[in-house]
């Protein structure tokens, strides 16, 4: 981490060095700090909306820069949850694959547009509580803020 250089710096001429290094890193840093967030975010949004047929699960997608309107169909269609496992394991691979080609300016876009996802959101299942995205991109948010905090800190 060469923000823990520029702290530790002793002269002047060390002072530049590390602050060449950190303009050099800080754009591959920040997006390996966006990447972690987007990952940590697009696990809990599959893993905690409700499972029926897979189908909301499934359409967890990562677009980079924009989104899609695209709806796709349950990775593995099952019947009371029957596949969310296997259906989960498969939409968040290709939610990562998506997520490790985003690049340092480089938007990432996370989405579902099933139309019933805002029901689901809303409460209209017992398997999750009212607002759980809400909470999810919430709690995202302030993984984000304590990673900048601790990647400014030289951690």
């Amino acid at each position: 981490m060469s923000l823990r250089k520029i702290k530790s710096a002793s002269t002047l001429g060390g002072l530049a060095s590390a602050l060449s290094e950190a303009a050099r890193t800080l754009p591959t840093d920040l997006n390996k700090i966006t990447q972690d967030v987007a990952k940590y975010a697009t696990q809990r949004l599959i893993y905690e909306t409700p499972v029926d047929t897979s189908q909301a699960l499934s359409n967890w997608q990562v677009g980079l820069s924009v989104g899609s309107t695209l709806q796709l169909p349950a990775y593995f269609i099952g019947d009371s949850g029957s596949t969310q496992n296997i259906s989960a394991v498969t939409a968040l691979g290709a939610a990562y694959q998506q997520i490790a080609r985003k690049k340092y300016g480089m938007n990432l876009v996370i989405y579902n547009n099933l139309k019933y996802i805002n029901k689901l959101n809303a409460g209209a299942s017992q398997q999750a509580d009212a607002n759980y995205v809400n909470k999810i991109v919430e709690d995202a948010e302030n993984v984000a803020d304590a990673a900048l905090r601790a990647y400014l800190n030289g951690n």
